[in-house]
């Protein structure tokens, strides 16, 4: 089973083997392929299997969408939240705002707010501290010399390394 799905700026190929329901990513960003491999697969719980890890990605790769892989859905990033500057009410996942503008969010997981809505200062802050992230997340982005494709090393995270 195969199927692809984008980030603005990158296609990004999800290939999904039956036989041993390991998952593959390969993200064609700049004519180079970065590949993350076993993203997630059933045998081994160590390997990448939530939705933050994709998400992380996203952001630094300065992508605004990236798409759910478990439901198809179209997912805006943090990144977009932070350029709008306030809490637009629609409880997005990966809002930093806390969801102060969201009508009755008791109902809902309260999303932890990482700066206050409207605070450019400090909204200002947390973008720099994200381009920082993402000047070193492409430090890791490795170069194999046999075939010229990218290769990303992921460590840290929930999966540990």
């Amino acid at each position: 089973i195969q199927s692809s799905f984008f980030w603005q700026g990158a296609a990004v190929r999800r290939a999904l083997s039956s036989s041993s329901r390991s998952r593959h990513h390969s993200i064609l960003r700049s004519g180079k392929m970065v590949s993350t491999e076993n993203i997630a697969t059933e045998e081994d719980p160590n390997t990448l299997i939530d939705i933050e890890e994709i998400h992380k990605i996203a952001v630094l790769q300065g992508s605004s969408t990236y798409i759910d892989p478990a439901t198809g859905f179209t997912v805006f990033s943090e990144l977009v939240h932070l350029k709008r500057g306030k809490c637009c009410g629609m409880a997005c996942r990966h809002c930093p705002y806390g969801w102060e503008s969201v009508q009755n969010p008791d109902s809902m997981k309260q999303n932890q707010a990482k700066v206050e809505s409207g605070d450019g200062e400090s909204i200002q802050k947390l973008l720099q501290s994200m381009e920082l992230e993402t000047k070193e997340y492409e430090k890791k982005v490795q170069v194999d010399e046999k075939n010229g494709k990218s290769r990303i090393s992921l460590t840290g995270g929930r999966s540990g390394g």
